[in-house]
């Protein structure tokens, strides 16, 4: 699975890389490769799983998060792995 390969961030905004999975699914990490480093210090950079909201006009409303799979700091360029080997919240509805 991947998202999108290249997005330019900004601040206190959210981001969505929409993907499909066909079959039930344990995401255990994610993975962030960025290039440069933020200007403001102490920036962060945070990843998780959403469920899909609704239409608004050209864009969509954030759905109900299912997964908070942390931080990492995005003041400093590199590979950002995140990691969620026990998940905060159920990726299924049934709790598995």
């Amino acid at each position: 699975m991947s998202g999108r390969s290249s997005i330019s961030l900004a601040a206190n905004r959210i981001y969505f890389s929409p993907f499909y999975v066909d079959r039930p699914t344990e995401l255990t990490e994610a993975f962030v490769s960025q290039y440069t480093a933020s200007s403001i210090s102490g920036s962060v950079l945070r990843t998780g799983i959403f469920r899909l909201g609704e239409a608004n006009g050209n864009s969509w409303d954030i759905g109900e998060q299912m997964t908070d799979m942390g931080v990492q700091p995005a003041d400093i360029a590199g590979n950002k792995q995140f990691s969620l080997a026990t998940p905060l919240l159920p990726l299924c509805p049934d709790g598995t």
